[in-house]
């Protein structure tokens, strides 16, 4: 398949899902209740309901399912991380959240997540451009860390969920507007919630930060891969850096285009999965 035609199936998309958490944000100077809630794509739900039905076949499907989506993808990284496993160190990526959950537990946790769209009385608008820009957000993001110090699995996790502010927001019914920074914080401010590593939350949080001495390597990265999404044609509604500007801030000495061949193969390896439902 391809990636234009992945793009535009992409942009297709609306559903719903939730946790349990609430609190109370100041978002534009008034009051919203917005709970830790996070909308599952609905071609993903359509896929895990037909998963789940093949239980011999389907459980590695269903890992790789996970990766495509940010919803399904927070609640499994959420598990991982929990403070009743007791794990000795937290978990920054998605491959290892699953192999360290096993099948099973995945399979279940993903079940639930979608069954909770059957009792929901009033589904929310998918932001129209977010999936497509989480997966390739995602896969930049894997490029690029091959060429760092980052692990690419923990690079790949943080570009899916980096605008899990935007989620959490259009879940609640609440709009914000195009140039509104304010989904870095609050998507930090449900990753702490959920234990997330700290290296982790700061990246969501400064994501659009201008570039200084002071940014992590990480939240460079996905200033740098915001470039190159929206190169790809799958940007966000904020405004990014040049692809010039991105090498620079990667120290990349390659040619972009070398790059941008690299995500495309990235792209399409990942999405391979939702083919069927395509």
């Amino acid at each position: 398949m391809y990636v234009p035609e992945v793009f535009a199936t992409l942009r297709d998309i609306a559903a719903t899902c939730r946790t349990v958490h609430s609190v109370k944000r100041d978002l534009k100077g008034a009051k919203k209740v917005l709970r830790d809630r996070l909308a599952v794509h609905p071609k993903s739900s359509d896929m895990v309901l037909e998963l789940l039905q093949k239980p011999t076949t389907g459980r590695g499907d269903m890992l790789a399912l996970v990766q495509t989506d940010p919803a399904l993808a927070a609640a499994v990284m959420r598990a991982a991380n929990s403070v009743h496993l007791g794990y000795a160190r937290q978990i920054g990526g998605i491959r290892q959240a699953n192999v360290m959950l096993g099948e099973t537990l995945v399979s279940g946790l993903v079940a639930g997540r979608v069954a909770d769209r059957i009792f929901d009385k009033k589904p929310m608008d998918y932001p129209e451009w977010l999936w497509p820009h989480s997966i390739v957000m995602a896969s930049t993001c894997a490029v690029l860390a091959r060429r760092t110090a980052i692990r690419p699995d923990e690079a790949y996790t943080l570009g899916l969920l980096h605008d899990v502010g935007w989620l959490m927001a259009a879940s609640n019914h609440h709009e914000l507007s195009d140039h509104d920074r304010s989904h870095g914080r609050l998507g930090a401010e449900m990753l702490t919630r959920w234990n997330f590593p700290e290296m982790f939350v700061q990246a969501v949080h400064h994501h659009h930060a201008t570039v200084d001495a002071s940014v992590s390597p990480q939240a460079r990265l996905l200033i740098a891969a915001h470039a190159f999404a929206a190169e790809l044609g799958a940007n966000g509604p904020e405004a990014s850096v040049s692809v010039i500007e991105a090498m620079h801030i990667m120290h990349l000495d390659v040619r972009a285009s070398t790059i941008l061949n690299e995500i495309e193969s990235e792209i399409v390896t990942q999405t391979s999965i939702l083919e069927p439902a395509l």
